[in-house]
């Protein structure tokens, strides 16, 4: 009798012990007209790497719900993973985003304003001079802010663009104003900051 309930109990524990799996789905989303042939995907709570050479989509093993970090890495491609901030049975899509690599693609930036990030302060104030220097903000709206006064004391304007945007856009102009207020931070220190009529991305 106790090694019939013994035996009962430990059929009971692996039965909820296999429960507690969760299978994830990775997806890729390929946004180039190139094929993925070589990548890594990581489980960073499991201390996982699973070698990728295809952009077939494919499952992955958790084993229970929960919170994780997942990441893809690849030298062909920008990668951008996006995933619920918890896995259960309902949420678990775990989507790779793949996009051309910087060298491969036209910086979308440059469409919205001069490339400023390798240049140096003489050169942003020979920009600044021909009224080409703007903070950059995405928004669903037209913005119509008063930079008149921040442009006449610190010569940045800003401009308003479309708040549809891709990861490697979002990058672009937050890195295009922290290079603005890296310049003004070595000029004036802080305190222009309280003269912004508006927090443009990449500031804080």
């Amino acid at each position: 009798m106790k090694n019939c309930i013994l035996t009962i109990f430990f059929l009971f524990t692996l039965t909820v012990s296999q429960a507690k799996e969760i299978t994830a789905n990775v997806v890729f989303e390929n946004r180039t007209g190139k094929q993925l042939t070589a990548g890594k995907f990581y489980i960073k709570e499991l201390g996982k790497t699973l070698d990728i050479t295809s952009g077939a989509d494919f499952t992955v093993t958790l084993p229970e719900k929960g919170k994780y970090s997942f990441a893809f890495k690849s030298d062909e491609f920008e990668a951008y993973t996006v995933y619920p901030a918890r896995i259960t049975e309902n949420k678990n899509t775990i989507t790779i985003r793949l996009m051309a690599k910087h060298t491969e693609d036209v910086m979308k930036i440059d469409i919205l304003t001069p490339r400023i990030n390798g240049l140096n302060n003489e050169q942003l104030e020979t920009l600044m001079a021909q009224g080409q220097l703007n903070f950059i903000f995405h928004c669903i709206y037209k913005l119509n802010l008063d930079f008149t006064a921040f442009q006449v004391t610190y010569g940045i304007g800003y401009a308003s663009k479309n708040c549809i945007i891709d990861p490697l856009t979002l990058k672009q102009t937050a890195e295009h104003n922290r290079r603005l207020e890296q310049y003004l931070n070595e000029k004036y220190g802080e305190g222009w900051k309280q003269d912004l009529p508006a927090y443009p991305l990449g500031i804080k």
